[in-house]
């Protein structure tokens, strides 16, 4: 908003910020790009914010020199979507994630300053304020492994409620300081105005004053078809109950469980797996697992030729599982096996990997020196090659996507899972288009169309 933020005041937050070794992470949902928005801050210590669209991580002692200080620049900012985003330091090892995926090193030893308040959505309380929505704000006294900040995304912290050195810890969280998972209040209130530090035996300086009446708000839709309540999770659901808990009356539901699509490199990106299953048995009361598989990271070319993108995740509903989507393959690559396979890529004959629950990618055409790249495999149909073998006169198009899979669970017919379109070839003068995304009109939840520049991120 324009004035909401919480906040724990400087002595609050010298009882279990860390000055050294670190991990912060949250789930965010920004509603807008512009200006400076910040996540979790504190002044001149650190920050992972959004600046004019981009993530921005920042760690140090600014106040004491800007030598002091470190600045990891991200991907970009998608607005209206959860993202989640994490910032550790080992000793003077800094690293950023975004949803899972590192984007970013640095290094910075300095002992961070300890002079400020600890802001989520805010900087220092009067600027800077975050639009949007926050969730899941942790902050360990450790830097988290990339396997455990990807488990952090999709798992409610076992230390929370409990002692993990009475407990076992199997989730090896044993150095969480700070746990705020807003599920205070109902949606669409204000809540008690205390979001509780949810660590056992934390100190209440610890805990999150509102400012300014944020709204808490389910991370869950609700909708209706006419005849049936339709829910829909668009990330992974964290409650102390262990997920969704199935309302009193209910013992069966039908589900559909879409992966995370693998991410674009040369190859569009391969669509996840759709599992769709009628009158899927659940007890009312119990806790299902819902887990939001997140879209693959996209592949970089910044430094030399395009790299594969990143796999999908999987998506789970109780037992069900949606294999994520292979990332699609960099030049002189072949697309990643997944849910559905990634395309090939450029100046390539190697062929897509294998599809588990779908469509594989397009295989590599040519070795010519201008050849584009194959479609990502889809739910519905296979990926397409690259539509040349050389550059002229022909013009190499990047291969179309393989279509999503048609569903009417919302009460509309929707094609999920489509595949991603191969990016163009354009390291010669040749005429090239990139391919275009699988699926069809509504088709909502497909992978974009290739890109002449820019490769595309997968999406859950």
């Amino acid at each position: 908003g324009t004035s909401q933020y919480g906040q724990v005041t400087t002595a609050g937050a010298n009882n279990f910020l860390p000055t050294g070794d670190i991990t912060v992470s949250a789930w965010a949902y920004p509603t807008s790009t512009a200006g400076y928005r910040r996540v979790v801050n504190r002044a001149d210590a650190f920050s992972i914010l959004n600046v004019d669209g981009t993530w921005q991580f920042e760690i140090g002692d600014y106040d004491e020199s800007e030598s002091n200080w470190s600045t990891i620049t991200g991907p970009p900012v998608l607005a209206n979507s959860w993202t989640h985003v994490a910032l550790t330091r080992s000793a003077s090892t800094v690293t950023a994630y975004v949803n899972g995926q590192v984007v970013g090193t640095a290094s910075q030893s300095v002992v961070m300053p300890t002079a400020f308040d600890f802001d989520v959505g805010s900087l220092n309380r009067d600027t800077h304020f975050f639009q949007g929505r926050i969730d899941d704000v942790r902050i360990y006294s450790d830097a988290r492994t990339q396997s455990e900040i990807e488990a952090d995304m999709h798992t409610y912290a076992t230390c929370a409620y409990v002692n993990c050195a009475s407990s076992g810890n199997t989730y090896n969280d044993d150095n969480l300081v700070a746990y705020y998972d807003f599920n205070e209040g109902p949606a669409g209130t204000n809540g008690t105005g205390t979001a509780y530090n949810r660590v056992s035996g934390a100190s209440s300086t610890t805990n999150l004053r509102s400012v300014g009446s944020p709204t808490y708000t389910d991370v869950k839709q609700v909708s209706s078809n006419g005849n049936n309540t339709v829910v829909t999770f668009p990330r992974s659901y964290l409650t102390a109950a262990g997920g969704w808990r199935v309302p009193e009356g209910v013992s069966s539901v039908d589900t559909l469980v879409v992966g995370g699509g693998g991410g674009g490199g040369g190859g569009g990106g391969g669509a996840g797996g759709v599992q769709e299953s009628l009158a899927y048995g659940v007890t009312a009361g119990d806790g299902m697992t819902v887990t939001v598989g997140s879209g693959g990271s996209a592949g970089p070319n910044s430094s030399g030729p395009v790299q594969a993108g990143g796999d999908g995740g999987d998506s789970v509903f109780g037992t069900i599982i949606a294999d994520g989507g292979g990332g699609g393959g960099g030049v002189a690559e072949g697309g990643r096996p997944g849910g559905s396979s990634g395309g090939s890529g450029q100046d390539t004959t190697a062929a897509s990997g294998a599809a588990s629950q779908g469509n594989r990618g397009g295989d590599g055409r040519s070795t010519a020196g201008c050849t584009p790249a194959s479609g990502g495999g889809g739910a519905g149909s296979v990926g397409l090659q690259g539509q040349a073998t050389q550059c002229s006169p022909q013009i190499p198009y990047g291969g179309d996507g393989g279509t999503g899979q048609s569903s009417t669970i919302t009460g509309a017919t929707i094609y999920y899972a489509g595949g991603g379109g191969g990016g163009p070839n354009n390291n010669s003068s040749a005429t090239s288009e990139r391919g275009w995304g699988g699926g069809s009109q509504n088709n909502l939840y497909g992978a974009g169309d290739g890109a002449n520049a820019d490769r595309g991120v997968g999406t859950a």
